[in-house]
């Protein structure tokens, strides 16, 4: 090692993501952190055998023809940087923060019903950008990034004597925690809600649309109109995020008037002032065609930009365009299964069901019918409903896992609640061959289900 200052962490089976077949070692997403050595049972390995993706902060085991060892020792480097602490804070809150809604992907293949607690109403005072978000300490920050779950316990519970005080960037920070139950917090959407309406009610933009994210997603209760009242809030407080989600609510006619001239008008600020979310809807509609003029040349440079800033969505959009050969992009297998590696490592569960079709059908890769379940069962968990359908299926089968009638009837309900029709259908044949007990009262809500989900969209 040199004299640059730096830290050690053993990476183990509990640091392992399954859906990227990489180490979680989110340390590397700070700018100033770097791998300098890798040792395997006491020995370096050479600097071929791995990949740090700083990026997604994994460290990622690409030697040909071996097998990621159990566990590895990993020597970091951190460069002076006279704002360490800044921007640890910042890179702690990126890491828990709800994703911003994405673009439907070209080629698809393949809740809660108690009522949400009323919004509280704002104080008669202008909504405002994000508070700053608390600063803990450079040395919390990076024992939480080395994944120590006792110093993201301290700041969250520093976020929420915060959120106590009245400070509402705390509100707001102590709710990303709760939304995504990670980081040694445990996930409790209620209070993640309690938190979010505390924060938009004191002014708090980026509370206003993590709230309408909840809504948005179904996380509480689904309530799209709820969901475009509250962007429009963080948006005309100009926090962008909420620009970009408003626009997709917009372009789809979800809980509001479709607009798509509305739309296009926000994607374009919001993706000129650096909201990489918005510039990759603005690509699904330049290759697409709706709303602005067909130019696929258009559409690839807007995906490529959204993909390398961390939009999941824009890198599965562009991965299904290399998978199918479409719009002018030359086929490429290979690319298109890193792509959605890329798009599944940062959540986006539709990019991790894409993923699993790549391995289930062996599309430029050998059929891995485990690895596809494990890629499926990411999707249904990242909410996607095509993965829990191919759960589902997988069940059914036993292609990748033990065939198990009950548990593919669970995650057949589970894709007709997300509103997937095939799940409805399939479920109610599992129950109508006697593959799983019969009740007809329940047979006849899967096929009418079907029936509402299949019908053509009122004028």
């Amino acid at each position: 090692m040199s004299d640059v200052p730096g830290f050690a962490i053993t990476l183990r089976k509990a640091d392992w993501d399954p859906r990227t077949l990489a180490w979680r070692l989110d340390a590397l997403r700070v700018g100033t952190i770097s791998v300098g050595r890798v040792l395997v049972e006491g020995e370096e390995a050479k600097p071929s055998s791995f990949d740090a993706d700083t990026q997604h902060g994994q460290l990622r085991w690409v030697a040909a023809g071996e097998d990621p060892p159990k566990e590895v020792h990993v020597q970091l480097k951190v460069a002076p940087s006279r704002s360490a602490t800044k921007k640890f804070a910042l890179k702690l809150l990126l890491v828990v923060v709800p994703a911003v809604i994405g673009a439907t992907a070209l080629v698809m293949k393949g809740g809660d019903s108690r009522s949400a607690a009323p919004l509280a109403q704002a104080p008669a005072q202008t909504l405002k950008c994000p508070t700053p978000e608390p600063s803990p300490s450079t040395s919390q920050a990076q024992e939480c990034l080395r994944g120590y779950a006792p110093a993201c316990t301290s700041i969250f519970q520093e976020a929420r004597a915060q959120c106590d005080a009245d400070v509402y960037g705390g509100c707001t920070f102590a709710a990303t925690f709760l939304t995504a139950g990670r980081l040694g917090v445990a996930k409790d959407p209620h209070a993640a809600q309690k938190a979010y309406e505390k924060s938009c009610a004191g002014g708090d933009a980026a509370g206003c649309y993590g709230l309408g994210n909840m809504f948005m997603n179904r996380v509480v209760v689904e309530s799209k109109p709820r969901a475009y009242e509250l962007f429009v809030k963080a948006c005309d407080a100009g926090y962008q995020p909420g620009c970009a989600n408003k626009a997709y609510l917009l372009e789809k006619g979800d809980g509001v008037t479709q607009d798509l001239s509305a739309a296009v008008a926000l994607y374009r600020d919001a993706c000129t002032k650096g909201e990489m979310s918005a510039c990759s809807n603005l690509g699904y509609l330049h290759q697409t065609g709706v709303a602005v003029p067909s130019d696929p040349s258009i559409a690839v440079g807007l995906y490529t930009s959204a993909c390398d800033a961390g939009i999941g969505a824009a890198c599965r959009n562009l991965g299904v365009l290399h998978e199918r050969g479409l719009n002018g992009v030359a086929e490429n297998a290979d690319v298109a299964r890193k792509l959605y590696e890329r798009s599944c490592g940062v959540s986006d569960g539709v990019g991790c069901t894409f993923l699993g079709n790549i391995y289930a059908d062996g599309v430029g890769v050998q059929t891995d019918l485990k690895l596809a379940f494990r890629y499926f069962m990411s999707g249904c968990e990242l909410n996607d409903r095509m993965g829990c359908n191919n759960v589902a299926v997988a069940y059914e089968n036993g292609e990748g896992t033990e065939q198990s009638f009950p548990q593919a009837f669970t995650y057949y309900d589970l894709a007709c609640t997300k509103g997937y029709d095939a799940g409805c259908v399939s479920a109610a044949d599992l129950m109508r061959d006697g593959r799983v007990k019969r009740d007809n009262a329940i047979l006849k809500q899967y096929e009418d289900k079907a029936r509402a989900l299949r019908a053509p969209p009122a004028p």
